[in-house]
């Protein structure tokens, strides 16, 4: 991905094919900038990464520094497997931490976000139904 000029961090998506229950998916891992100007630019990297390198039934979980509505409106197609706030794990207010499912295969059966575990944010987890396996 592509940096901002306030962020020298090169942001990127770690894609990983697996199968799960005889189905192939792909799961990608990212950090987003917390930089709000230009990080749209960020994003529509991102989709263009998940386009061409993660299968279509594909999990996203990462701290994406952007809360939920933004999520959406940034990733067309992907649903949303959690929701609940995040951050700050002390009194946490927004969620800014994610996991995202996309395709016909893999569908979010519960989400949850987990107490706070040492963190500044708080962790998610989600069970998702991938074909006829679930994890």
């Amino acid at each position: 991905m592509r940096t901002l000029r306030a962020d020298r961090v090169r942001r990127v998506a770690l894609v990983v094919d697996l199968t799960v229950g005889g189905q192939p998916i792909s799961v990608a891992g990212t950090h987003m900038s917390h930089l709000h100007m230009g990080s749209y630019r960020n994003w529509a990297e991102l989709r263009r990464q998940l386009r061409t390198s993660a299968r279509p039934d594909a999990v996203l979980a990462g701290d994406m520094n952007t809360w939920g509505p933004l999520v959406k409106r940034f990733m067309p197609g992907w649903k949303r497997a959690v929701i609940g706030p995040t951050w700050p794990a002390w009194r946490p207010h927004s969620q800014i931490d994610h996991i995202l499912v996309r395709g016909d295969a893999v569908r979010p059966v519960a989400g949850v976000v987990l107490p706070h575990a040492g963190s500044d944010h708080r962790p998610v987890r989600a069970e998702l139904d991938v074909g006829a396996a679930s994890f």
